[in-house]
C-alpha cells in the first residue's frame, strides 16, 4: 500500500509543477508585447497546462483517499 501513497506524492509534485509553470505563462501573457500568434498559443498552452495540473492534483488526491479507505478497514 506504501506504493499508492508515494504515487500520490508524485502526482501532487507534477501538479505542483505544472501550477508553477501556469504561473511563468500567465505572466508572460499578462506583460504583454506579444504578437497575435504568439498570445494564441501561449493561451493554447495554458489551457492544456490548467488541465494537466487539475487533473494530477485529483489524481493524487483520489490516491490518498483510497490509500486512507484501505488502511482504516485493516
Amino acid at each position: 500500500m506504501a506504493e499508492l501513497i508515494d504515487l500520490a506524492v508524485e502526482y501532487r509534485a507534477s501538479g505542483e509543477r505544472c501550477k508553477s509553470v501556469l504561473r511563468q505563462l500567465k505572466s508572460r501573457l499578462k506583460n504583454g508585447q506579444l504578437r497575435s500568434e504568439e498570445e494564441l498559443e501561449l493561451r493554447r498552452r495554458i489551457t492544456l497546462v490548467t488541465a494537466m495540473a487539475r487533473e494530477c492534483l485529483a489524481t493524487a488526491n483520489y490516491l490518498r483517499r483510497y490509500h486512507e479507505r484501505r488502511q482504516s478497514n485493516e
